[in-house]
Order: structure tokens, then sequence, then C-alpha cells
């Protein structure tokens, strides 16, 4: 007799094999898919940033935000081990199981973490069973991705506020870049096209096949080539100023440049905020489709590193060499010669990188509303439920509409600058700096409970909620001083 999953599946289409088949990505894969989810429009902003904060502080600020960024990936990585490790028991896979309650309740505060999701019915158990015993990680884990980690651990609170800072801060930047392609493709190539406008639709033929995607591994290949564009950009940034600034001219406008600004330092926090949430939010399912899920935090610390450089050499060299003339919150503003085939170059590399960091960060966006509906009508997971061709087709023109919402809302928004800052304050701090942190300290109990080995020491505790503090510091004043700039000014 054949057997059925739920929503009617049979269980030739559930088996162990395919679902250890979802785990697909490399370590370098992985890689490129971290440095790619933060790489993008932020960089323009770089020099505009280090500007508003002093140089020098602004190094250091920036290089700590992205340690505390580490410290919350690691949180939220902890966070989604203590799930599995309280939900992946067989018994509390068996709907009504009274060991596998007593099993929940025993690992974790009960009143804090819900069931996980019912993948199987008991007649299958024996199958799954079989599956999750073979490492700490499932096969397929692909339903514990940031938001509903977030709901298990802080209930109504930690989902809408994943779903809020998510949808603001990733859509808001993919409004950014297409903001960026128009005025700058528009610029340098102003009679390509009729209406600079025009550019703002263009990259949509590519967007809307991207979004055809389910998981974050398919467009690891697109990574590749973005940040082959992206790092071609930043040759080019560096090069322009080696070539027109000496040394020791260099040094004397880092001399003559104050340490710290103290009036706009916030808005630069906001601003190098806007930079860090794609590590945070993708992280989770970027490692559910790794081939070696425990090297995760590892590559994302190395990954961090290689951002940061990268950043804060263009930025550096975008500040200085521009004081003189005025740094621009858009680098590319500061390119006044429009026949410069250098600087041509430069923006044809960024407006191409564009689009596949637009695609990565806008799978973040609709993961997470995906997900939050099939747990509100208690469907099975996204990654299941998907795999029906009628109801993809459903899901995939609602991607379609949201991409085309976004090149209408481009044609909208001014001040560059403060627009990122106020995404940066409002949006990232929370999903950043306040929550995980806060669901960290919930959850995890104060002596190690499993083989992982995770510990909430006194250390620890201080770390998250100094650094929840901080978040809540920089979306109050970061908030404010951002949306001063971009509605008053």
């Amino acid at each position: 007799m054949t057997m059925h999953t739920i929503d009617g599946m049979e269980k030739s289409e559930y088996t162990p094999k395919e679902t250890k088949s979802a785990r697909t990505l490399s370590p370098l894969g992985a890689a490129f898919t971290i440095v790619k989810c933060n790489w993008g429009i932020g960089m323009m902003a770089m020099p505009y940033m280090l500007h508003e904060a002093g140089p020098i502080a602004g190094v250091l600020m920036f290089v700590a935000s992205m340690l505390l960024t580490q410290f919350a990936t690691v949180n939220v990585i902890d966070l989604k081990y203590k799930l599995l490790d309280t939900t992946s028991k067989p018994e509390a896979l068996v709907k009504g199981s009274e060991d596998g309650e007593r099993t929940s309740k025993k690992s974790v505060n009960s009143s804090r973490i819900e069931s996980a999701p019912l993948l199987i019915n008991t007649q299958e158990n024996d199958e799954y069973q079989h599956i999750v015993s073979q490492s700490v990680l499932p096969a397929d884990d692909s339903h514990l991705d940031f938001t509903n980690i977030m709901a298990k651990t802080l209930g109504t609170f930690g989902e809408w506020g994943a779903m809020f800072s998510i949808f603001l801060a990733n859509y808001g930047s993919n409004v950014a870049y297409l903001l960026f392609i128009r005025d700058n493709i528009g610029k340098f190539f102003p009679d390509a096209l009729p209406n600079s406008n025009y550019w703002v639709w263009l990259p949509l033929a590519i967007l809307i096949p991207l979004a055809w995607f389910d998981r974050v591994s398919f467009l690891a290949p697109f990574n590749v080539v973005g940040l082959v564009a992206a790092f071609t950009f930043a040759v080019v940034a560096v090069y322009d100023t080696a070539a027109n600034m000496s040394a020791t001219e260099f040094a004397r406008v880092v001399k003559d440049e104050p340490f710290i600004r103290p009036k706009t330092f916030p808005l630069a926090m906001s601003i190098a905020a806007f930079c860090n949430e794609g590590i945070i939010v993708l992280g989770p399912s970027t490692q559910s489709s790794m081939k070696q899920p425990e090297l995760y935090l590892s590559t994302c610390f190395w990954s961090i590193c290689f951002f940061t450089v990268c950043y804060m050499t263009v930025g550096l060299a975008g500040c200085i060499y521009y004081t003189d003339v005025g740094v621009q919150s858009e680098m590319s503003l500061n390119f006044n010669d429009i026949h410069n085939p250098l600087y041509k170059i430069a923006v044809v590399a960024y407006s191409i990188q564009l689009v596949p960091t637009y695609a990565v960060v806008f799978f973040v966006v609709y993961e997470a509303l995906e997900g939050k509906w099939m747990r509100f009508k208690k469907m099975p997971p996204r990654a299941i439920h998907l795999r029906n061709v009628k109801v993809k087709l459903v899901y995939f023109a609602n991607r379609v509409f949201w991409i085309a919402l976004s090149a209408i809302l481009a044609l909208q928004v001014p001040r560059f600058g403060d627009y990122l800052a106020l995404i940066g304050a409002l949006g990232n701090a929370l999903s950043i700096y306040i929550m995980p942190q806060i669901a960290y300290i919930l959850v995890i109990p104060a002596v190690a409970s499993d083989q992982r080995g995770y510990v909430l020491n006194k250390c620890r505790r201080v770390g998250c909620v100094v650094v929840c503090i901080f978040g809540i510091f920089l979306s109050i004043i970061g908030t404010y001083q951002s949306a001063k700039g971009l509605f008053c000014s």
C-alpha cells in the first residue's frame, strides 16, 4: 500500500536520498554567498560614512560593527543548534507523543520554544529517525531560517520583528540598487536610452528569472560573477586615488581630518549597520545549504574579514581623495568626468554586481514572507510545499509583483546616504544587535547541555546585554538623525 505524507505527497517524493541532496554548497560557495549578500550598495556610501564619522574613528567603528555581527551570527547559529537538539528527537516528531513533550520541556524553556513543524506522519517515523540520527543537523533543516528561529525563541515579537527588519532592510536595499543603476548608468551613458528611468526596468529581465529559485545555493554561480564585478570597481577606485594622490598628500589629509565628528557619528554608525544584516539573516539558510555545515562559522568569519578590508580600502581612498571637493553620499557622484573610461568601467562593473546582489537579498525577503504565510496556514515546510509546480507558479507570480514594485519605488527615493542610514538604524539594528542577543539569553541554559557544549557564561551574558543596549541606542539616535536628513533637508 502506498503511504502518503502531509498534503497528499507520496512517500517516493520524500526520501532520505532526495532530502540529503539539498546540501550542495561548498565552503567556498558559502563564502561567496556571505560576501555577496553584504557587498551591495553600501560600498558606494563608505567614503561618506568615513567622512561623517571621521576617517580613523570610522574605520575603528566599522571593524567593531563587523565583530559584533560575527558575535550575533554565533548566537543565531547556536540557537539553531539548540532548536534542532530539542526538536529533532524522533519521538518529538510524532504528534501527541508524551515522551517527545517531556524531552522538549527538559531541553529548553518550553514557553519560549514551540515544537518543530511536523514533517512526516507516524507511519514514516522510522524513515525519518534514520535521517536525523546521522548528524547533529538533519538532512534538511531549511525550515529553520532566521525568521523561524526568532519566532520559536521570542514568540510573536521575534517573528514580527524579524519580518519587519527583513522587509525594511532587504527590500529597501533592492530599491536602492535600482536607484543606483538608474542614476549612474544614466549619467555616464546619457544617449543610450531616451530616458534614464528606463535603466530601472532593464535589470528586471534578469531578476525575474532568478526569483524562481527556492534555495540560496542555486544563486552561488551568480555570486561569483557579481563579486568579480564588485572587485573590479574596488580596484578601479583605489587605483584612481593612487594615481592622482601621493602617499605624502594622503597622509597629510588624514592628519588634518578630525579623529571623530560627534554630531554625525550616529549617522555613520547607521550606514555601517546597513552593511551587515545580510550575514545575520541569510546565515541559517546558507548553513542549511552547506555540505559541511559545521564549517559555517569559520567560513563566515573569514568572509567578514575579506569584506571589511575591501570596504575600508575603498572607503578610505574615496574619503581622503574627495575631501577637498566634498565627499558625496554616493561615491560615484564624485566621478565628474563622464567621458573618463576608468570611471565608466567602475560604474558599469558595480551596476552589474548589483543584479546578483538583488537576487540574493530578495531571496531573503521572499523566503521570510513565504515561510510566515505557510506557518500561518499550517502548510508543510516550505521546501516540500513548493515542489508542487502549480503552487510554485503562484508564489513566483507574487515574487514578480514585488520586483516590479521595487522598480516603481526606486523612482521616488531622495538623498541616497540618509536613505541607507534610515534603513540601517530602523531595521538592521533590530535584527543584528537586539533580537539575537535577547533570544540567546532567554533560551540557552546557564550550564552546558549537550555535545555542542554551548553555555551562557557571565562574559557572554554581559556581551549580549552590551550589544543589545548598543542596538537600542543606535535604533533611536540613528533613526532620528537619518530621518531628519532625509525628510527635513
